[in-house]
C-alpha cells in the first residue's frame, strides 16, 4: 500500500514537471515568434507602392541611437530625434 502510494505521487509530480516544462517552452516559441516579427518590420518592409516610412528632419543628426531612414536620400541617418513623417522609394 505504502509503495503505490509513493508511486502515485511520483507519477504526479511526473506530470506536473512535464506540463509546465512544455508550457515553458510553448512560450519561448512564441516570444521567438515575436521577435522574427519585429525584426522584419524594423528592416523596413514596404507599403503597396514600394515605399518606406522616412522623416526630413533631424536632432543631434549622426550622433544619436535611434535609426531612421532619411526622405532625403531614403538611406539610414542616425539621430537623437527626428519628425516630418514622410515616404520614399529606395
Amino acid at each position: 500500500m505504502k509503495n503505490s502510494r509513493i508511486f502515485i505521487y511520483a507519477a504526479i509530480l511526473l506530470g506536473v514537471g512535464f506540463i509546465s516544462f512544455s508550457l515553458k517552452h510553448q512560450k519561448e516559441n512564441i516570444d521567438l515568434l515575436t521577435l522574427e516579427n519585429i525584426e522584419a518590420l524594423a528592416r523596413g518592409e514596404t507599403d503597396s507602392e514600394g515605399r518606406i516610412d522616412c522623416y526630413s528632419s533631424f536632432k543631434g543628426k549622426n550622433r544619436g541611437e535611434k535609426t531612421v531612414k532619411d526622405c532625403g536620400n531614403c538611406m539610414d541617418v542616425r539621430c537623437i530625434d527626428y519628425s516630418d513623417h514622410g515616404k520614399c522609394r529606395k
